[in-house]
């Protein structure tokens, strides 16, 4: 970079060669020299970066002079500089002062910046910055982001806001215009090419439009140019000003200048700019210039338009400064003449002074700082002064009036200062003093240093007026007499005088007054002398500054206890040493020590002495710091003299008589050391018996001791004294007992002859047993086997047994039937398997639910990337659908307990605001729906006339609990065989049932829900093989087969076929390859088809398909015949053929992955490939079925499959003949009938969503109208619905006890209308099959209990016995016991347990005869015999329930498990949108900057290139493409001029190339292709593509091209 030193002559050739650089090119081409592209895009960027740096510096130099500092040269240092923010800052502050001041500011100095570089909170400086732009109103276009200052990655963007800014500020006359030096500064090369890589021509282009965009067309047009700064007469603007003609300057500015900010208020302020101008070019000549501004031979003397245009920016700013100075001076006027505020002692007048006093502090007002603001006197001495002039002089006072009397007052108020400190530090303040008074502009005189003292007691005697309104409070006693106000106040002040270099305050005052008091020496018999009153002074003096500081030890005592306190109720450990400091104060004098480790028992007795003193005043629970501001007193006890401490001012009264005010709940220092002193003594009592413990137990102990021993050695004593004694009477002793023990012994032996008999056998015994236990190790050692045939055996007598029970030939026997009679009761393993049977149906529905509505959303999602592939749809919407479809994913998946608890709590919330009239309405409706939907199952009537009215909106499957148990699968296919001949009656052809009604559609697809686990079963295998051999292809189009061969030709070889790209299919088959490559697709796709006819035919068919395929066979067969049918029982046989593969297997191969085909996710997502091979399989299915084949029409090549497919007919058509002659009904496939809703362990349960419910419901109130018997069941239901919800809105606001609403769905547990089994036993409306089982169950618990053995009909005549009579309380009580466990475990209702099940033993018995009696009466062949066979029938069907139940607890794991898969892929497809979604929006922004970058793409390749990127680019010429056969023709040119295009192909990312167009060197066009895309134009079968818009290029080729020279292949 060039110094500010270089010679006019080098400056202006180095404008000159700036300036002739626009002009080579020109100047070259017509000296007939070219110019390569290279060097052109050298030079061109060259410009680019000198014109950043021109606009650098204009910048730097606008912006020196608006913040008056010196910035570094435009550059990297220059750049550096700004990032840190302070110059911008203080810019800001330039322009907008209250908003950004200078103190906000980070670094000003750049001291930090200079030594550590930038910091985080430099990003503050820029905030500030870009606060201003937003509050002056810069366009937001404008504004630079943080990061582009602070991290330096868009530097253009800043210097172009700061040439926007000049323009703005410039346009409201707040700042200079910015100049233009473009073509007058130089920089050097190293300058140039520091800034060319991170500069681009669309960034440059930006500068020359902020004119425009910013000053609009009116002030593009008189801007003031070079142009028309000619016209400007400077020489009479100068004659003006050097006359000081305002008027004139005026009007020259606004004539002359119109672009100028002027305004007419101003024309004064102008003129004292420009005077300021000419003084200071007279005193130091021009200012001076930028480095970078070139040097004139001699510096111009008259005015310039840069000058003139920031003196009239100074004007305007002088005059905005004087509008705000009149304005706060009127303020302070207007604030002064407020009559309210004269009285001191009103809230007004405080109000009145602190506004005066805010007023005067303003910076606009112009006014001296005031120094006695902070205390209300001043403020009030401000206000007075001030309105005392002002009513003096009756007009407004000036701003030079009011600094003078602030000025004035200012003074006073360091008189004051100065007299405060000389009473607080009596000769130490008087030279202050002294000098305050000396103060010239107080206007004393003569102020003599001897007498300081004497002024001192007379400007405190003058100053007694601003006393406390509080001392006159206090009153005071002498000798029995009062003293009032005044006279205390002349006392004081009488003291005061007499002291004469004392100052005395009030309570100084008070004190020495009563100790004169006290000492009597305020007498009216003699007199007062000087040395009393020192005296005094000096120990009222000491007295105040220890009762101050025991004071302040008590108020701190209270606060850290308040502390604690605090800490107490936030945590659980508190610290004391807060406490234990003010206790250690010496200042609180307490006769104790104070000990650390005694905080916490400190602390304790202290915190429970201030509460019980709280207690005690009547402070509890107040002790906040609330009552710290009450008015109250603390009563002190000094040794000396006790005084009076005033709450919440803390001032001392020395007075006899306390105040009359509450006692204050503060802790005295005599309750702090009393305190203390009682903790002390327990902790040296503690530590007493501590240190003595073991002193006293080593003493116990040996005095314990030394007693036993004494006891010891006397009983020895006497023992060794009288041992002749002692042995003769133990010989006597011992001899006595043996006799006795033999006399006892021989008694015994009498007694107990038989017992030793015993015992000898028992010998003999042992003898025999160890020969057992011999033999029994040796079967111990064979215990598996032996073990192993007993079971063996004892299962084959079960199972014979079990035999002849079923066999209906043999008579049942009471004998046969008790082994079997336990099969008939229910477990609680019967009921944790229903437990866990529908819990886990309940799952699989809602798991189903969740995952067709996240199919739904990612079919949708799969269109709609469709749709953005084809430009059809912008990325944001895609984005969002993405976004919400993770969304639901998380909300339904992970997070579905989430959403069911804050279901539960809304609903739990909602309903404990219902009344109870409400609760019972809910209850009700509840009930009435779980009758409805128990009707609707049970009876199918209903539901096929709502099939026939409303058959799309009928939630048929979500009624069935989507077919997840046998009971619903049993209704379901009752529902089916009822509605499946109204269904079929409205069609008008047999035919019409391959393209069935909406309800004859909804059936079948019910039964193909029923049936899909055992289709997908059987399809797994066969399908998994199709999708895992890649080398499996069965397309048998000639023209995609020709295609694709003719793309794998061109691409391996490079060469162009010769052939045609578009043939038709008999064009396609001349071609030797196509037909083999068709024979080859042709067996391929016959041998696959077959595997899957083959499959089908061997395997049984799911029982829904079987039934459905049996009932459509039925009814087509009559109606066939009516139609004139030549054989009805084969076209019947034949459309079914149809529609079970059209209904049932395509569907399942058409889309595998939502039938749970696919097992395998190593196989998803499925290839369009692999998606074409089961499609055609499907075709060649629904071909078979229709025994259709391949005619004239088609090709000739597939004339082969017709054999092939008349066989698979044959076959198709023998097994659905077999299956429909072999498929039982309903009741006896899953052995159920109509009395078996009665037989259950529990009552159903159905879990369906609301939105389905309701839907039920208004379809069912459209078929109302066909009810017309008013005794119908479903017409009472829905008539008591309408009477019980409001209208027909049958949305659930409450949840009862029998039904649970979370997430939309709701479970209900089904019951009838009626319930057989409330009804009374013998009742005339039991029915004689409810009669009979409640018979059978009666009969069971009579069985159980009685085990006696002969026929029953005595058995039921006879009487218990109470044996009988215990084990049938024991059956009740296990069953009670069984009931109460299921109700508290699950909240089931058991439909176990009868009315009559409670009955004695006997009763039961007589009800049992009488039940036979009636039902042999009803019908004669019910007998005793009858009820055997039936209960073992029972017991038959209970066993098949319970295998049933698990095989189908072990299908819905299954079930279960493969949803759980299937949602797992789902979330892995939703995961790979989003990802593509992700890609899509990182390659939108990668576009986005490289189109920025793109012009600089060549440059980059040609001079920053490494070896690596040359060898990934060529360059061949549009003739040699052409030769090549790559390029085919090229719109506009002709063959001949091929050879002047040349195109280079350039890899810039992973299978990205860049192919640039240029045109006889010169840069044409450029443009991305991906490999990705040119496959999958291949694939398609697209021959050729339009490069540029322009070129037709060979695809085939083309790919064959990059293999071999990007990819060596």
């Amino acid at each position: 970079m060039d110094t500010p030193k270089a010679s006019a002559a080098t400056q202006a050739m180095a404008t000159a060669n700036a300036n002739a650089t626009a002009q080579l090119a020109n100047e070259l081409s017509s000296a007939g020299v070219r110019l390569s592209a290279e060097e052109m895009d050298e030079r061109r960027r060259s410009q680019l970066a000198y014109q950043y740096l021109c606009r650098l510096e204009e910048a730097r130099v606008w912006l020196e002079a608006c913040i008056s500092e010196s910035l570094p040269p435009a550059g990297e240092q220059l750049e550096a500089c700004l990032q840190n923010g302070v110059a911008l800052a203080k810019l800001a502050n330039a322009f907008a002062p209250r908003l950004v001041p200078i103190k906000s500011i980070f670094d000003p100095r750049q001291d930090r910046f200079l030594a550590r570089g930038l910091d985080f909170r430099h990003t503050d400086n820029i905030n500030h910055f870009l606060k201003a732009l937003q509050h002056i109103g810069l366009p937001r276009n404008y504004w630079p982001e943080t990061t582009d200052i602070y991290d330096g990655r868009n530097m253009p963007k800043l210097v172009y806001c700061l040439h926007a800014l000049g323009a703005f500020l410039f346009r409201s006359g707040r700042a200079a215009r910015i100049e233009d030096l473009y073509g007058k500064v130089t920089f050097t090369e190293a300058e140039l090419s520091a800034v060319t890589k991170s500069i681009n021509a669309d960034q440059m282009s930006k500068f020359r439009s902020i004119g425009d965009d910013i000053l609009g067309e009116e002030n593009k047009e008189n801007m003031p140019s070079d142009s028309n700064v000619s016209q400007v007469d400077f020489k009479a603007i100068e004659e003006a000003v050097q006359r000081g003609q305002a008027d004139r300057l005026l009007h020259l500015l606004v004539t002359q200048c119109p672009a100028l900010p002027v305004r007419a208020e101003g024309a004064q302020h102008y003129l004292s700019a420009l005077l300021a101008f000419k003084r200071q070019r007279q005193h130091h000549g021009k200012p001076p210039q930028s480095p970078r501004s070139p040097a004139s031979p001699a510096a111009p003397k008259s005015l310039d338009m840069a000058a003139l245009t920031s003196c009239v920016v100074k004007g305007n700013r002088s005059w905005e400064r004087e509008r705000e100075t009149i304005q706060s001076i009127d303020a302070i006027n207007a604030s002064l003449l407020n009559p309210s505020a004269d009285d001191v002692d009103t809230d007004a007048a405080v109000e009145a002074d602190n506004l005066t006093a805010s007023l005067l502090s303003r910076r606009s007002a112009g006014l001296p700082t005031l120094l006695w603001s902070e205390d209300p006197r001043g403020r009030r001495v401000y206000r007075s002064e001030l309105r005392s002039a002002r009513l003096e002089k009756g007009a407004d006072l000036t701003r030079e009036e009011l600094e003078l009397l602030v000025f004035i007052v200012n003074k006073v108020g360091a008189v004051n200062d100065a007299l405060g400190r000389y009473c607080r530090h009596g000769d130490g303040g008087s030279e202050r003093l002294l000098a305050a008074l000396r103060e010239p502009e107080l206007n004393f005189d003569s102020v003599s240093a001897e007498a300081i003292s004497q002024y001192a007691q007379q400007l405190i005697a003058e100053s007694t007026g601003f006393s406390n309104a509080d001392d006159a409070a206090i009153e005071f006693e002498s000798d029995g007499n009062e003293i009032s106000v005044d006279e205390a106040s002349r006392l004081a002040g009488l003291l005061a005088s007499g002291l004469q270099v004392e100052s005395l305050e009030s309570e100084l005052s008070e004190l020495c007054l009563a100790l004169l008091r006290d000492r009597s020496c305020v007498q009216l018999d003699r007199d007062l002398w000087l040395q009393d009153l020192q005296d005094c002074r000096r120990e009222a003096g000491r007295l105040l500054g220890e009762a101050r500081d025991l004071v302040d030890c008590l108020w701190r005592l209270e606060a850290a206890l308040a502390d604690c306190a605090d800490q107490d109720a936030d945590t659980s450990i508190i610290d004391a040493s807060g406490v234990v400091s003010v206790l250690a104060d010496p200042r609180l004098r307490l006769g104790v020590p104070v000990l650390k480790a005694l905080a916490g028992t400190y602390l304790d007795r202290l915190m429970s002495l201030r509460g019980f003193k709280a207690d005690e005043l009547g402070f509890a629970g107040r002790l906040d710091g609330s009552h710290l501001l009450q008015p109250s007193v603390l009563v002190v006890r000094w040794p000396t003299r006790p005084f009076y401490v005033l709450l919440p001012q803390r001032r001392l009264v020395w007075s006899d008589r306390p105040p009359a005010l509450p006692p204050a709940p503060l802790l005295t220092r005599e309750e702090a050391e009393e305190a203390v002193r009682r903790e002390n003594e327990e902790f040296r009592k503690s530590r007493i018996r501590e240190t003595s413990l073991p002193f006293i137990i080593t003493l116990q102990a040996a005095m314990r001791g030394f007693l036993v021993r004494r006891r010891l050695r006397e009983r020895r004593q006497l023992y060794s004294n009288s041992l002749d004694q002692i042995v003769a009477i133990q010989r006597w002793w011992r001899r006595c007992q043996r006799d006795r023990q033999l006399e006892r012994r021989l008694a015994r032996y009498n007694c107990y002859l038989s017992v030793i008999v015993q015992m000898q056998a028992r010998a003999r015994m042992v003898i025999a047993r160890r020969a057992y236990k011999e033999q029994l190790n040796l079967y111990r050692s064979l215990e598996r086997r032996v073990i192993r045939i007993q079971a063996w055996w004892r299962g084959c007598r079960v199972r014979q047994q079990y035999q002849r029970l079923c066999d209906p030939s043999r008579p049942v026997t009471l004998s046969s039937l008790r082994p079997f009679l336990q099969a008939a009761e229910h477990s609680w393993s019967d009921y944790h398997q229903e437990i866990e049977l529908v819990r886990v149906r309940a799952e699989i529905v809602e798991e189903i639910r969740q995952c067709q509505k996240v199919e739904r959303q990612l079919s949708e999602m799969d269109t709609k990337i469709g749709l953005l592939v084809r430009n059809r749809l912008t990325l944001q919407e895609v984005v969002r659908h993405s976004n919400r479809l993770l969304g639901d994913r998380s909300g339904g998946g992970g997070a579905s307990g989430t959403a069911a608890a804050s279901a539960e709590s809304s609903g739990s919330g909602s309903g404990s605001q219902l009344t109870r009239q409400q609760v019972e309405k809910e209850a009700k409706k509840i009930e009435l729906y779980q009758q409805l939907v128990h009707l609707l199952q049970t009876q199918p009537v209903y539901l096929t006339s709502s099939l026939q009215q409303t058959p799309e909106s009928l939630p048929l499957l979500q009624l069935f609990n989507y077919l997840e148990g046998d009971r619903e699968q049993y209704l379901y296919m009752r529902l089916f065989c009822s509605a499946l001949p109204q269904e079929l009656a409205r069609l008008y052809r047999p035919a019409e049932v391959l393209s069935p009604t909406p309800g004859l559609g909804k059936l079948l697809s019910g039964m193909s829900k029923a049936g899909q686990a055992c289709l997908s079963t059987l399809l797994r295998p066969l399908v998994g093989a199709c999708l895992r051999d890649s080398s499996l292809c069965v397309n048998s189009s000639p023209a995609e087969v020709y295609a694709l061969w003719l793309a794998e030709k061109e691409t391996e070889s490079g060469v162009p076929a010769g052939l045609p790209y578009q043939v038709t299919a008999e064009q396609a088959l001349e071609q030797p390859e196509v037909r083999s490559r068709l024979d080859a697709n042709v067996r391929a796709l016959r041998q696959t088809a077959g595997q899957f006819v083959r499959a089908l035919t061997q395997c049984r068919l799911p029982y829904s398909v079987r039934l459905a395929a049996k009932c459509i066979r039925e009814y087509l067969v009559p109606m066939l015949a009516n139609s004139n049918s030549t054989c009805p029982e084969k076209d019947a046989i034949k459309l079914t053929c149809q529609m079970v593969i059209t209904r049932f297997i395509s569907p399942m191969l058409a889309s595998p992955e939502s039938h749970d085909v696919i097992d395998d996710a190593s196989l998803l997502p499925l290839t369009p490939e692999q998606r074409r091979t089961l499609g055609s399989v499907a075709k060649m299915l629904q071909l078979a079925a229709a025994n259709k084949g391949f005619g004239a029409e088609s090709c000739s090549h597939l004339h082969c499959l017709n054999r092939s497919l008349r066989e698979w007919h044959q076959s198709l058509k023998d097994l659905l003949l077999t299956e429909c002659r072999e498929t039982a009904d309903p009741g006896a496939e899953f052995d159920m009938d109509e009395y078996s809703e009665m037989a259950r362990l529990t009552v159903p349960t159905l879990h369906i969503s609301v939105d389905d419910l309701q839907t039920l419901h208004l379809d069912l109130l459209d078929l109302r109208p066909s009810l017309t018997d008013p005794a119908d069941p479903l017409a009472e239901i829905l008539d008591e619905l309408e009477r019980v919800a409001d209208g027909a809105r049958p949305l659930l606001s409450a949840a009862s006890s029998s039904s649970s609403s979370q997430s939309g769905r709701v479970t209900l547990h089904l019951s009838p209308r009626h319930d057989p089994l409330d009804l009374d036993y013998l009742s005339e409306q039991t029915g004689p099959a409810t009669l009979a089982l409640r018979t059978k169950r009666l009969l069971v618990d009579i069985l159980l209990s009685c085990h006696a053995d002969q026929p029953l009909d005595e058995l039921l005549r006879s009487t218990s016995t109470p044996a009988e009579e215990r084990r049938h309380e024991l059956l009740l009580k296990s069953r009670e016991r069984l009931e109460r466990q299921v109700r508290t475990g699950t909240g089931w209702r058991s439909r176990s347990n009868l009315k009559e099940g409670g009955l004695p033993l006997d009763a039961k018995k007589s009800r049992v005869l009488e039940a036979l009696d009636r039902l042999a009466g009803g019908d004669a062949a019910w007998s005793v015999d009858r009820l055997l066979r039936e209960l073992a029938d029972d017991i038959r069907q209970w066993h098949g329930k319970r295998a049933r139940r698990r095989q189908e607890l072990a299908r819905l794991y299954a079930t279960r498990q493969r949803l759980a898969w299937k949602r797992r892929f789902q979330e892995e497809q939703a995961d790979y949108y989003a990802r593509y979604c992700q890609a899509c929006v990182r390659g939108q922004h990668t576009l986005a900057r490289s189109a920025g970058s793109s012009s600089s793409a060549a440059s980059r390749v040609g001079s920053s290139g490494s070896q690596q990127q040359q060898q990934k680019q060529v360059k061949y010429t549009a003739a040699e493409l052409h030769k090549r056969g790559i390029v085919q023709e090229i719109d506009g040119l002709s063959p001949g001029q091929y050879r002047n295009l040349q195109f280079e192909v350039t890899e810039i990312g992973d299978g990205v190339f860049e192919v640039v167009a240029r045109f006889m060197g010169v840069l044409m066009d450029r443009v991305e292709l991906t490999l990705q895309e040119l496959l999958r134009l291949q694939h398609e079968g697209a021959a050729t593509i339009h490069v540029f818009n322009r070129a037709r290029v060979n695809v085939n080729l083309l790919l064959h091209l990059i293999n071999k020279k990007f990819y060596t292949k």
